[in-house]
């Protein structure tokens, strides 16, 4: 379970490797790096896990399966880079996302899957100083939180929450591997909200087995970022 929660999807593993090969082959100035990678993060979304907690609470005697905490999420990084000796400044777009799922079980043994399709996306423009492989950065941006539900008998997906507010991000950096053709950079990172997501839509999509109490969500996200880039860093 814990292996299917942190696999990436199939779709975002196409889009890197897609990514990597163009930056590969793409030879541009030795200032100007592009990247891609992968993220994986870990927030605290209490506003989010108390409605779907007072939810399983309210139908446990129908549920076979809960909601399950919203916790970790994984994803596509993409930036540009323009360095200039030990000064570096980057605009970057991030997307992370989770699915989650619960299941009734009726009376009558039949059941119904509902899931919730979260995904945050974070655009933003930092600064970063580095010494030798090691680095360390800051950045400010735009967060946009969209939730998504299923509509029955259909493949089509129905918008729950969608809400956007400004965010800092705190960052180290780790120069793994330098070559000429590719480097490789860990970046551990925490996300500080600068704002509130109104989840009163959550709340009103799950009535009436959940209270009206207009209830936010701000996430502090910790995590981890695998990003390549093109050329000599």
């Amino acid at each position: 379970m814990i292996s299917s929660v942190i696999h990436l999807k199939v779709r975002d593993i196409h889009i890197i490797i897609t990514l990597i090969l163009m930056l590969t082959s793409w030879h541009i100035s030795a200032q100007l790096n592009l990247g891609v990678g992968f993220s994986v993060g870990s927030g605290s979304f209490g506003g989010n896990n108390a409605i779907l907690q007072e939810y399983n609470q309210s139908r446990a005697s129908e549920l076979e399966k809960p909601y399950p905490k919203l916790n970790l999420l994984t994803g596509v990084y993409v930036s540009a880079r323009y360095k200039v000796e030990g000064l570096a400044f980057e605009l970057s777009w991030e997307n992370l996302d989770r699915n989650i799922s619960s299941v009734l079980l009726f009376d009558d043994r039949s059941g119904m899957e509902d899931e919730l399709y979260y995904s945050i996306s974070t655009a933003s423009i930092g600064i970063e100083n580095h010494i030798s492989r090691y680095g360390y950065g800051a950045s400010v941006g735009t967060r946009l939180l969209r939730l998504k539900g299923d509509i029955l008998n259909t493949d089509a997906k129905r918008t729950i929450v969608k809400g956007r507010e400004f965010n800092t991000k705190l960052y180290l950096l780790y120069t793994i591997q330098k070559s000429r053709l590719i480097s490789v950079v860990l970046k551990p990172y925490v996300q500080i909200p600068l704002g509130n997501y109104d989840l009163t839509n959550l709340e009103d999509d799950l009535s009436p087995f959940v209270t009206s109490q207009n209830r936010e969500s701000a996430p502090f996200i910790y995590g981890l970022t695998l990003l390549f880039y093109n050329g000599l860093q």
